[in-house]
């Protein structure tokens, strides 16, 4: 026989192999083709046969069956990535889904597709979605058993229950109905109740469904106005009309710093008069004697005449101070005490029953004590508008929240997390 030929060698099917082992006699399959020599091979081997073969035929079934399962995991993700697409057609971090009812839909759909045995990781991924929207969306249809709690299971940073309430007592109480809630995150700070950032409080009072006492609308940001870079720079003052009863009403006047927001200066009366505008000016003045430049501070105020009197011109020029009008010596508005008039009455007065004008005197100075000593601005690094004004504030009381905010955050991980209830505990 030359090199270039072959051997060929004959095969046979595992069924024929299996049917002569069970005859046992090589001779049987002669006629067949089959030499003894071979069927003598597999019966001495037969074991060999019985148990590997098969196996290589289970795998293939296996194979099957698996890519089958895949294709139906795959028909599954694509049905709910063009649900989602086909509800929300945009990204889920540059816009929100706003409607519950979509949510739960969502959620719904991916524990469908999870039942056919797709990992959550993998899901998210598909659709883009976060784990923590997703399983803030989940409490929509599992709500917590332990009813204005959230269970502390998903994350040791979680806020405790204790915390929770803290931040609860300051949305919900009354005592705090006139702080905005980018002022109450630095309060609860400085009073070492609570240390977490604003958006926290916001995710747990949307969460929660926490109603501040004093509700309010919310407006279109205007645009950034007059500024100065230290105290005593400017000085804002305007007029503001207090309706006591449908019969009755009261002024309410006061002196502004630019730079703090500090109520130099503030006054109630039943008219509007030049006399009033000066005796504030003169009060302001000697509220901050020592702080005064002699570049000359300016004040700002309308064109109305109470501001425009002779008498207050001339005392301002003689003090070495710049009277500026707002829209027609500068281009700014006086909005800046605008803006703490507005904060008076709709975080505060429209909520007090006025009885007299006494009562009015003491409300009105809880608030102006309230404002200047007590709420910090977060505009002000936190500090309260008096506290900027003297220079009291400083980098290292910022630094001791920042360290406080710390320990916090490790005493927080170090206790633990419960209470857990029986629907959280199974999600």
């Amino acid at each position: 026989m030359s090199a270039a030929e072959k051997i060929s060698y004959n095969s046979y099917s595992t069924e024929t192999k299996l049917k002569l082992i069970q005859h046992g006699n090589p001779n049987h399959f002669i006629e067949q083709g089959i030499p003894r020599t071979t069927a003598l091979y597999w019966i001495k081997n037969s074991q060999k046969i019985k148990n590997i073969e098969p196996q290589t035929e289970n795998l293939t079934d296996k194979k099957t069956s698996q890519i089958e399962v895949e294709l139906i995991q795959e028909k599954a993700l694509k049905e709910l990535l063009i649900k989602v697409r086909k509800l929300h057609p945009y990204s889920f971090s540059k816009k929100k889904v706003t409607s519950k009812t979509v949510k739960k839909d969502f959620v719904l759909s991916i524990y469908r597709v999870k039942d056919q045995g797709l990992s959550l990781q993998k899901i998210l991924h598909t659709i883009a979605l976060s784990p923590s929207t997703f399983y803030r969306w989940q409490t929509l249809l599992h709500p917590c058993e332990l009813s204005g709690k959230k269970c502390q299971k998903r994350s040791k940073h979680q806020l405790t229950e204790e915390e929770l309430q803290n931040m609860k007592r300051y949305l919900t109480s009354k005592k705090y109905a006139h702080i905005p809630i980018s002022s109450l995150c630095p309060l609860a700070q400085r009073e070492g109740k609570l240390f977490c950032s604003v958006q926290t409080w916001y995710k747990y009072k949307n969460l929660f469904d926490w109603r501040r006492p004093v509700p309010h609308k919310h407006k279109k940001k205007p645009p950034e106005g007059y500024k100065t870079e230290k105290p005593n720079e400017a000085w804002h003052i305007d007029v503001s009309e207090i309706k006591v009863s449908e019969t009755k009403k009261y002024y309410f006047q006061a002196v502004l710093d630019n730079f703090s927001r500090c109520i130099l200066a503030w006054l109630i009366s039943d008219e509007i008069s030049a006399k009033n505008t000066l005796g504030l000016i003169k009060e302001a003045k000697n509220f901050c004697l020592e702080k005064l430049s002699s570049n000359g501070n300016k004040v700002i105020t309308d064109g109305g005449s109470e501001n425009t009197a002779h008498i207050v011109t001339k005392y301002i020029y003689g003090e070495n101070l710049t009277h500026l009008v707002a829209r027609r010596d500068i281009v700014f508005s006086n909005s800046m005490i605008e803006v703490f008039f507005r904060s008076l009455k709709h975080h505060f007065l429209f909520n007090q029953k006025i009885k007299s004008k006494e009562h009015l005197v003491k409300k009105v100075s809880f608030y102006v004590k309230q404002h200047n000593e007590v709420i910090p601005k977060p505009f002000l690094n936190n500090a309260t508008p008096l506290e900027s004004y003297t220079g009291t504030w400083t980098e290292e009381s910022t630094n001791e929240l920042s360290v406080q905010k710390l320990n916090a955050l490790k005493n927080r991980k170090n206790k633990p997390l419960k209470p857990i209830c029986n629907v959280c505990k199974g999600n």
